[in-house]
């Protein structure tokens, strides 16, 4: 299914990701690319602070303000917010503090989200209960058909944005596509 003009930002940890060595965390590329390629596929134009630094490989060290910007700009364009949300080796969210702004500008300004993330409860109340605030699905992120799935829910979500939640008429649960 082609969504021709959609425009999907798609967020998660970057300098949290990186190792002391300077590698970026292998299972949380992996997860970003395929999500990234997935929306490619369906002709989504596609914002990513990942591809735009190179998986943190761009120094932008001292462009606070530029990145920020930036990445305000994209929420403002998108239709879409995708947060990839993973755990590390031990089994603990790799914090986000960015991806958790972009979360918080995505629900004010009404945009849809998908969070790809653990089944587990390990994320605050403010991501768990996201869904009463702006329409969300839940992808848990060990699917071994994450990437349909992620192209799935965007289409739900970009066909079904009139029935968005109000502050003042939240959902009852998120959808959950397990």
């Amino acid at each position: 299914m082609k969504s021709c003009g959609s425009c999907v930002f798609v967020g998660g940890p970057i300098q949290n990701a990186l190792g002391g060595d300077g590698c970026f965390h292998g299972p949380t590329r992996s997860t970003v690319e395929l999500v990234i390629a997935s929306l490619t596929l369906d002709g989504h134009a596609v914002l990513s602070a990942h591809i735009h630094e190179n998986f943190g490989e761009m120094d932008v060290s001292g462009k606070s303000q530029q990145v920020c910007l930036r990445d305000f700009g994209w929420m403002k364009q998108c239709d879409l917010f995708i947060a990839v949300l993973p755990l590390d080796e031990s089994q603990n969210v790799i914090h986000s503090s960015g991806t958790a702004i972009e979360l918080g500008w995505a629900s004010a300004l009404g945009k849809p989200v998908v969070l790809v993330c653990h089944p587990a409860p390990k994320y605050s109340h403010l991501i768990l209960g996201l869904h009463a605030v702006t329409c969300t699905i839940a992808l848990d992120i060990n699917r071994s058909d994450l990437g349909e799935a992620v192209r799935e829910a965007v289409a739900l979500l970009l066909t079904s944005r009139a029935t968005q939640p109000r502050i003042d008429q939240p959902n009852s649960a998120p959808q959950i596509f397990s």
